[in-house]
């Protein structure tokens, strides 16, 4: 699958979008209780998100070496 920069920001914004209506949908304590067969929390998923995506992009980011969809 080959999106373009303007379809992959939609996909992106769909996506997040999705994640964020999932969340309000979930009481406090399915959010950050413990799964029954060990992992992560709901909420610590969600954290890792934002963690990961956050600050993007930096300083530190340089442009792309290769078209986007290699």
């Amino acid at each position: 699958m080959h999106l373009s920069k303007n379809e992959t920001v939609e996909e992106v914004n769909r996506v997040f979008t999705r994640a964020r209506e999932c969340l309000l949908t979930y009481p406090e304590e399915k959010i950050n209780g413990c799964p029954p067969t060990g992992g992560w929390t709901i909420g610590q998923v969600a954290e890792h998100i934002i963690i990961c995506s956050d600050g993007i992009p930096d300083r530190q980011t340089t442009g792309p070496d290769r078209p986007f969809y290699q």
